[in-house]
């Protein structure tokens, strides 16, 4: 189990900057109409490049 992430400095977790999470509500969106499983669990980072790999693919 993951240690609570408090005040420690945590490089690539939680504290998102402002323009990530700007987009998160439609990047849910699109996630579900994918199909994604879960994808209201994932962080913002982690749902847009999956989200960028299926519009490759």
């Amino acid at each position: 189990p993951k240690p609570p992430i408090e005040n420690k400095v945590v490089p690539f977790s939680r504290p998102v900057p402002k323009l990530e999470t700007a987009d998160r509500p439609q990047l849910l969106k699109r996630a579900e109409a994918e199909g994604i499983k879960n994808y209201r669990k994932m962080s913002t980072v982690r749902l847009r490049s999956k989200l960028q790999q299926l519009r490759a693919a």
